[in-house]
This record gives C-alpha cells, sequence and structure tokens, in this order.
C-alpha cells in the first residue's frame, strides 16, 4: 500500500514527513500520499465524478483543495488499476459526458486498511509530540536557573 512515502528525486525513499519545513520541499499539515485515503473515503459515500471528489476533498480538509485535477485523476486511474475502484462514463446528465467513479469492495478494505494504519499513526504522533512538550517544559526549568532567573 502507498502513502508511507514515495520515491523522490535520485530514488531515494523520503518518509511522508521527512524533510526539515518548506525549504526541504514539505507542506506543513500534509501527509504524503493521504489523498488515496481522501479519495476512497469520498467514493465509500457514493459515486461521484472527478470535480465532485476535488470538491470533497476541500470540504474534508482545506489543505487538500489546492491539489491539480490531473492529480486527482492520475491518482483515480491509479487506484483503478489496482482494483481499488472502477469508472464508467456518464452521458445521461445535461452538458458533456464525464467519467464517474465507484467503490469496489477491494476499495473498501484498502480504506479499512488506511484507517488502520492512520490511526496507528496518530497514536504514534500525539506520543511524539507529548514527549516534545515534556522536553520543552524540562528544557524551559532548566534553562530558567535555580530561581527562574537566566541560568549562565
Amino acid at each position: 500500500m502507498r502513502g508511507h512515502g514515495e520515491r523522490g528525486r535520485g530514488g531515494r525513499h523520503e518518509p511522508g514527513f521527512g524533510g526539515v519545513g518548506r525549504r526541504h520541499g514539505i507542506q506543513p499539515g500534509r501527509v504524503s500520499g493521504f489523498l488515496e485515503p481522501a479519495l476512497l473515503l469520498l467514493l465509500h459515500r457514493g459515486t461521484s465524478h472527478g470535480y465532485e471528489l476535488a470538491e470533497g476533498l476541500a470540504g474534508l480538509d482545506p489543505g487538500l483543495s489546492g491539489f491539480d485535477m490531473s492529480t486527482v485523476y492520475r491518482i483515480l486511474r491509479s487506484m483503478e488499476d489496482q482494483g481499488y475502484v472502477v469508472s464508467e462514463w456518464d452521458t445521461g446528465s445535461h452538458g458533456p459526458a464525464r467519467r464517474v467513479y465507484s467503490l469496489t469492495p477491494g476499495g473498501d478494505r484498502c480504506l479499512a486498511l488506511w484507517i488502520e494504519d492512520l490511526r496507528s499513526t496518530s497514536t504514534a504522533l500525539s506520543r511524539f509530540l507529548d514527549e516534545y512538550e515534556h522536553h520543552m517544559r524540562l528544557h524551559r526549568t532548566e534553562a530558567e536557573g535555580p530561581h527562574g532567573a537566566p541560568g549562565h
């Protein structure tokens, strides 16, 4: 299952939270590969076309609204190749024909695995952040010295 990291330039592995800040191409609050489970969740709600899915992404998290539609369609095609979604042309609605996507049983299982993994990641991140805040409180206390004055 993708999403735990992707191959960066030169083929090296770059974890979803890798790098330090924007100078390394990481956008705060964005998990690498998170579009896949977000699209699976939206499709779990029902059949949709690409632009409806893009609107749904923004509804899940405003940080997901900045993706180019070509990225959304590329991920949908990849998920179709993997058997997670199926698509067909909708010619019955007003306007031009458009491709609509539906979740398969395999996509439902993939979403369940993503949820399990995201819950585990959330727990690990919470522990990490708690440890960081504990460390920073101790570090501030040590830096202040014995009577609240800055240490030498």
